[in-house]
């Protein structure tokens, strides 16, 4: 089955509303597939639909409203929980596991072992023989 537009179908149920009125609403019986209706029955079918999509279409307004207000505090309340966690950084020291009374996860501890320390402080000599970069006294 197709999907419509909202305002093909509105224009459909308000055309069906008018027709079953002016040509229909005479009638005792209209069957369907087997199905039988009255006017009013018909009648009634149609207005639903019409309500549940203006429903529909005031909630859509409504949600797209909640979210531009959502999104609007969000952009406004960034910086202050960025300045916050600093301040509660300062407070509490950036590694505290107190800092999870704020919501916030504490930055993780550097680890290094003694053999990672050792293999990068050879490697930064080596570089440092390979450029040829002395100190005070060998620059002289």
């Amino acid at each position: 089955m197709p999907r419509l537009a909202r305002s093909t179908k509105r224009d459909r149920d308000q055309g069906a509303l008018r027709g079953i009125r002016k040509h229909l609403a005479d009638r005792e019986r209209i069957v369907f597939a087997q199905v039988p209706y009255t006017p009013a029955e018909l009648e009634a079918f149609f207005t639903q639909h019409l309500a549940a999509m203006d429903r529909v279409d005031a909630l859509t307004r409504e949600r797209s409203q909640a979210v531009a207000e959502e999104r609007a505090l969000e952009a406004r309340l960034a910086p202050v929980h960025a300045n916050l966690k600093r301040l509660a950084a300062s407070i509490l020291g950036e590694y505290s596991e107190r800092m999870r009374d704020f919501g916030m996860e504490p930055a993780k501890v550097p680890t290094m072992t003694p053999e990672t320390k050792k293999r990068a402080n050879e490697k930064r000599q080596a570089t440092r023989r390979k450029r040829g970069v002395g100190g005070k006294k060998k620059r002289r």
